[in-house]
């Protein structure tokens, strides 16, 4: 095609192939576990490793280097890119006044729960696992293991929504979810940092920590009141409405996270709080409910997409001969018994939520019927 420049003998436009794939697979996907009524992120990570097969072992004409591009892909492009969408709709549409009341459980959950359970996960990876890591090593595996789902949380909410259960539990649990992002993503980062010999001490994890959870939630605040009072001057446009909010979901990622080195997905959580609680204030009816269908879009587009990525990923970094593309590392070298391993620690995380129902129960006075469901999600 004129003016486009040929990337290894193939048009550059067939990047998007991959999307329009993840689309398809994740709206077959989607309608079948409605159906089902069950959650819908692991068979579209199973499409996705099935969609690497193919590409590992058959041609698949321009579906193969769109996919080799995506796997070339920075993981921060990825991150920039997605996550906002996903962590921006519950938010936005959370009741704000059971938010509000519900706010010192889910804080405790949150940061006093991901805490616990990463130190908890990243002491029994250290001292059982076969791997011979050190604790940060561990610290990063666990900070990957506690992160909640926040498409199987959603869909949890939204079944206890249909079975009549009160509102404040669901929307509590859902927002408890977004915020354990908010809170592993630091902790991810900080012992990545140690692990990769950036000079991080530990004794700077407090400091780091409190720095990018309120820096996050400061940055939110802000670019919230920005995209509030903004909405507040145009009078019923829903495709600017629109557009300003998603100037403000994806800006206020790349400000916190790319900017200031502060907690990008608390940073969308607060956002997406500012319009739950002012939004209505400022935008009409009709706006508001064309805003929830694109971003209910948005959602969907983002999670079919992450999701067959995270797939092709881990089939290529495991079965391939490629390895890690960015690095050049081979493939991990796995057995059979690391899914035993794995499986281990499934097991050991619905322990470690179990004895944090147990204790916040006892000690911080957490509800009964919150925590048990906690544990299940």
């Amino acid at each position: 095609m004129a003016g486009l420049e040929v990337i290894n003998g193939e048009d550059p436009l067939l990047f998007v192939l991959f999307a329009m794939v993840a689309l398809l697979i994740g709206v077959l996907v989607r309608m079948f576990c409605s159906e089902a009524h069950i959650p819908y992120p692991v068979p579209l990570v199973l499409s996705g490793m099935g969609l690497a097969a193919l590409y590992q072992n058959a041609y698949l004409g321009g579906i193969d280097f769109s996919l080799n591009e995506w796997l070339e892909l920075d993981s921060h492009t990825i991150e920039y890119l997605l996550f906002p969408p996903l962590i921006f709709v519950a938010a936005s549409q959370a009741d704000f006044h059971i938010v509000k009341v519900m706010l010192p459980q889910i804080m405790l959950l949150s940061i006093g729960g991901a805490i616990y359970q990463t130190v908890i996960a990243a002491t029994l990876a250290e001292h059982i696992y076969p791997y011979n890591w050190s604790f940060d090593e561990a610290a990063v595996f666990g900070a990957i293991a506690i992160t909640l789902d926040p498409m199987a949380v959603g869909s949890v909410c939204m079944q206890m929504e249909e079975m009549g259960v009160s509102a404040y539990l669901p929307i509590t649990v859902d927002e408890e979810s977004h915020f354990v992002e908010g809170v592993t993503y630091i902790l991810f980062t900080f012992y990545q940092s140690r692990v990769t010999g950036k000079g991080v001490v530990f004794e700077n994890l407090v400091e780091d920590f409190f720095y990018e959870l309120s820096l996050g939630t400061i940055v939110g605040l802000g670019v919230g009141y920005a995209a509030i009072f903004t909405t507040g001057m145009i009078f019923n446009d829903t495709a600017i409405e629109v557009i300003v909010s998603m100037i403000g979901a994806w800006g206020v990622f790349y400000i916190a996270a790319g900017c200031f080195e502060a907690s990008g997905p608390q940073a969308v959580v607060v956002f997406g709080l500012f319009y739950a609680a002012y939004g209505k204030h400022s935008m009409s009816v009709e706006s508001r409910v064309g805003m929830k269908i694109v971003w209910q879009t948005f959602q969907v587009i983002a999670s079919s997409v992450l999701y067959c990525y995270a797939g092709a990923l881990i089939y290529e970094r495991v079965f391939t001969k490629n390895g890690n593309r960015n690095t050049g590392d081979d493939p991990a070298d796995w057995k059979g018994t690391d899914i035993g391993w794995a499986v281990l620690m499934y097991l050991l995380l619905m322990v470690l939520r179990l004895s944090m129902y147990g204790l916040f129960y006892i000690v911080f006075g957490v509800d009964s019927p919150l925590a048990k469901v906690l544990i299940i999600v």
